[in-house]
């Protein structure tokens, strides 16, 4: 028996056939009628969208631009990269995550390529401030609205201790490498 129906969002007094079958035989058209397919309309359903359901939470921590920028300080810019790549790996984004690391890279040799090559009356603390405050408006560009996303979604902030952690195990990498470099290719730096 066909009934008169008012949809929301759809044709209103649209005719909607209940009937599910005739006489025993089963049709196609209304055997087994997804009753909830669709998102609910009702205001009652407010509340489902208000707690996050473990299968919709984001998956994987995001960094803030202030904890990259933290990183650039502390460890320098491939202690950023690092953290650029968690964030590309947690937004599913792997060519950029492995680009990152490799920009990472490139940078912090040039950096210090930089230094080794500036003039003695440079102000040396100048060099790692501006190439942090250019990793914290990058880093701003590319996460500050992704994070506030991901947290309202139910995701995760990244830890600081694991920020300042890492930075640190990064900058030891690197000394030590510049260290080992000066060591065995002492020509390349004179006194």
């Amino acid at each position: 028996m066909p009934w008169l129906l008012t949809i929301v969002g759809g044709v209103r007094d649209a005719w909607s056939d209940w009937r599910r079958g005739r006489l025993g035989t089963v049709c196609a058209r209304g055997a087994c009628p997804a009753w909830s397919c669709g998102p609910s309309t009702s205001p009652l359903d407010a509340t489902h969208a208000m707690t996050p359901h473990p299968e919709t939470t984001p998956a994987g921590v995001l960094y803030s631009p202030r904890q990259i920028a933290l990183a650039a300080f502390l460890g320098s810019p491939i202690a950023a990269a690092y953290f650029f790549h968690r964030n590309f790996l947690a937004l599913k984004d792997d060519r950029r995550a492995w680009r990152a690391i490799w920009l990472g890279v490139a940078a912090t040799a040039a950096v210090f390529a930089l230094a080794f090559v500036l003039p003695p009356g440079f102000p040396k603390p100048l060099l790692p401030l501006m190439y942090v405050a250019a990793i914290d408006i990058y880093a701003s560009a590319l996460f500050r609205k992704l994070l506030e996303q991901h947290i309202s979604a139910g995701g995760r902030k990244g830890s600081w201790w694991t920020v300042v952690g890492i930075s640190l195990f990064a900058l030891l990498v690197v000394f030590g490498l510049l260290v080992a470099i000066v060591s065995t290719v002492p020509a390349l730096f004179p006194k």
